[in-house]
């Protein structure tokens, strides 16, 4: 290495030309790489071998970069990668990389970005689809990144004095996500983890419970009035204000049938406390 380059300077070209998308021709000359190091001192850093040149050992790093994104997004989105195919999720990779590069040690979080990137994508083909889709795979892996709550038992929630629920408010678990998508995807996913036969992908519009039950990650269909209380109660509103957001619904709310919602979301774990006025 030329005793001229410091290594700091060295580092940062290193990682400018490693995460530049398309070649490491490409690569080399971009401008945030020849802002460190000119192309033409590529040989003072990187040696050749007997069967490679400087650029070619280089590309070796580069490409495995570019595989490496490949494979840890399509980890989280096996669903978006098997409806696009491995092409064209190649591509989709790389330039989501360019729009939103790791800055993390983990590569947990890379993704976290995706729905927005394909919906923002004006030339995706069956874009619609497929940004609900990885919208559906990102709630997936949050609910499953989540910090551990504590759960309320059915005994905490009898517990509450009558006079208290005016003000009451349900805190849900941090491993919890509601989505409203307008494609059977959560159908689809399942599908592809069975090995079964692709469902219909044409429009119908779902809402999906996704949390966390212990060390697995459920997935249930609601009711569009099941799911719209739950919402409410997710956005931290009271009961009353929740019952209120139900009153456009028609038949409207029973009690019976909101009994019967608080006894199956607390059996699945859904609240972790009740917050009550000056607790």
């Amino acid at each position: 290495m030329s005793a001229e380059l410091p290594l700091e300077r060295v580092q940062r070209w290193m990682l400018e030309v490693v995460t530049q998308p398309g070649s490491v021709r490409d690569a080399l000359a971009s401008p945030p790489a020849r802002r460190e190091i000119e192309r033409e001192r590529l040989p003072e850093l990187i040696l050749p071998s007997r069967t490679l040149s400087s650029e070619q050992r280089l590309g070796v790093y580069h490409d495995m970069y570019m595989l490496r994104m490949v494979e840890a997004l399509e980890f989280d989105y096996p669903g978006v990668a098997k409806l696009l195919g491995h092409a064209r999720f190649h591509r989709l990779v790389e330039g989501y990389v360019g729009a939103f590069p790791s800055r993390s040690y983990t590569l947990n979080r890379l993704g976290d970005h995706l729905p927005e990137y394909i919906a923002s994508h004006g030339a995706m083909p069956r874009r619609a689809l497929l940004a609900d889709l990885a919208r559906f795979e990102l709630a997936i892996t949050l609910a499953f990144d989540a910090a551990r709550s504590a759960t309320l038992s059915p005994e905490a929630i009898l517990s509450v004095p009558a006079e208290a629920w005016a003000e009451a408010r349900f805190r849900t678990i941090d491993a919890l996500q509601l989505l409203r998508v307008d494609y059977p995807v959560d159908d689809y996913l399942q599908s592809i983890k069975d090995g079964g036969t692709r469902p219909p992908l044409r429009k119908a519009t779902r809402w999906i419970l996704v949390f966390r039950s212990e060390l697995s990650v459920r997935r249930v269909a609601l009711s569009k009035r099941e799911w719209t209380m739950l919402e409410a109660l997710h956005e931290g509103l009271t009961l009353p204000a929740a019952v209120d957001r139900m009153s456009a619904f028609r038949p409207r709310i029973s009690e019976t049938e909101l009994f019967t919602w608080f006894r199956e979301w607390t059996r699945m774990g859904l609240f972790s406390a009740i917050e009550l006025a000056g607790s």
